[in-house]
């Protein structure tokens, strides 16, 4: 004031700041040598890295649009080079080796190294190895006889029983590939697979365990000329909650790489090798698999009948008498087996959930559970078109619900609507490739090439688009 002559001077001061506003802003000034960026942000809800990364992606944005400035912005890299080998690359496995065999042929194996120890047990029922490779050998030499070649499509109407272990192997020895059809499905259902997979054979009780096989060779069948592991283990079908129900291509090689993967997975859960593993779940869904990997494993397979399969009660019951490590089941299943389990303070599972999302009070809840009883709870992941589980993660890893890591010999992508890799952080569907890939849906080409796309990064190979929605952690 006062008419005296003052000039003002402003410099620019780069502060750290005690509280914001929002939880997340940028700031921007122009300065002599170009723009000054500074992110301010909630440190309750990001780290610095994830800034430094988030800076990194805008960097890597803006030097795309100068380089290429019609380009639209969808299609603009925001991945530098390292992030990229990082998703592409470090962040899977090193591949495994994985058996180049039947499952059959493996079950084979085990039974010739432990004929007389226990295989099956249902009820009363009690088979060793030998018993049950004798009795599955005579239905796939008969089934050979009735014109059971490779590949050919067999029906498995069977109800729970030890029956159901024989029928799959029966059929795996045959050369062909099963298609479980639960009698305990509605009857349109049953109809519209057995019609829509084209089953040479549809095997009823009697079929897999009749007097008609009392003649039958007992001795393992001969591999059939042109059989190799790439050849079909099993159709299995969809739920068909997103349309007409599909049969989902396995092969037997497939199958074998998740055995090793399941393995590790049980190592890391305390309970390998395998002593029993509960079969608590319908044939119809690929978790059913994880028995015939157990008993190829040198386990005994305790199958819950059709009353036991219902009542969660005497699932725990089951799982106490054969004195069963580790438990697997949709988490629905697990939700009401963990209503007993918390009140038994003398004994205590492992626990697998599959099959469908964990909700965020369960996750916790299972954590809860194996913290307190120095146990371990997983969640494995992993569509039918997968083969079985794709992805595991243990509850103790993160206090939030996630997937984990594909499992050796599969990869992992996220990627946005326009096909472009997600980065870190970032939200995308997820996309599944390598040895794990089914071979596609039954009779269904428009379908398959649309869901089993090309790897745009590794030549020659396919990627599985799951149809998830997920983020990186």
């Amino acid at each position: 004031g006062g008419g005296a002559s003052t000039s003002l001077q402003m410099t620019p001061m780069w502060g750290e700041g005690t509280s914001v506003k929002f939880d997340l802003s940028l700031d921007a000034q122009e300065g002599e040598s170009g723009l000054y960026l500074s992110f301010s942000y909630n440190r309750d809800l990001f780290e610095a890295s994830t800034m430094e990364r988030l800076g990194t992606h805008l960097c890597t944005l803006l030097e795309g649009i100068v380089s290429d400035p019609g380009q639209a912005i969808g299609r603009l890299p925001m991945l530098d080079a390292a992030e990229q080998r990082y998703l592409l690359d470090e962040i899977h496995q090193a591949p495994v080796a994985y058996p180049q065999a039947g499952l059959h042929e493996l079950f084979e194996a085990q039974a010739r190294a432990t004929p007389d120890a226990l295989a099956v047990v249902c009820g009363d029922v009690r088979l060793t190895y030998s018993q049950l490779n004798r009795r599955a050998n005579r239905l796939a030499h008969w089934l050979r006889q009735r014109g059971v070649g490779v590949e050919t499509k067999v029906g498995i109407a069977l109800s729970r029983s030890e029956r159901l272990l024989v029928a799959v192997l029966g059929v795996l020895k045959s050369g062909g590939c099963y298609v479980p059809i639960d009698p305990a499905y509605p009857q349109s259902r049953r109809e519209l697979i057995a019609e829509d997979s084209g089953v040479a054979l549809l095997l009823g009780e009697e079929d897999a365990d009749g007097g008609h096989l009392d003649g039958q060779p007992d001795s393992d069948p001969a591999r059939l000329e042109g059989w190799t592991s790439a050849r079909l283990a099993y159709v299995i079908y969809t739920s068909g909650s997103t349309g007409r129900p599909k049969g989902v291509l396995v092969e037997h090689r497939s199958v074998a790489n998740f055995g090793v993967a399941f393995v590790e997975q049980l190592r890391s859960l305390d309970v390998y090798p395998l002593r029993a593993w509960l079969l608590a779940t319908s044939i119809s869904f690929d978790a059913s698999l994880k028995a015939l990997v157990a008993l190829y494993h040198g386990a005994f397979v305790v199958v819950a009948d059709g009353d036991e399969y219902r009542d969660p009660r005497a699932l725990v019951s089951l799982l106490k008498r054969h004195e069963v490590a580790v438990f697997n089941g949709m988490p629905q299943l697990v939700e009401s087996v963990l209503e007993d389990l918390e009140r038994d303070e003398d004994f205590a599972v492992s626990l697998i959930v599959s099959g469908d999302t964990v909700s965020p009070p369960l996750w916790r809840r299972l954590d809860a559970y194996a913290r307190s009883r120095g146990r371990h709870a997983l969640n494995a992941y992993g569509p039918t078109e997968t083969s079985v589980n794709a992805a595991y993660s243990s509850t103790d890893l993160s206090g939030a619900v996630n997937v984990g890591r594909v499992i050796p010999n599969l990869r992992g992508y996220l990627f946005d609507a326009q096909g472009q890799l997600v980065p870190l952080g970032g939200e995308g569907e997820l996309h599944i490739g390598g040895a794990g890939l089914a071979r596609g849906y039954l009779d269904r080409p428009e379908l398959t090439a649309e869901r089993f796309i090309a790897n745009p990064y590794r030549p020659g190979e396919r990627l599985y688009r799951t149809g998830d929605r997920m983020r990186y952690r």
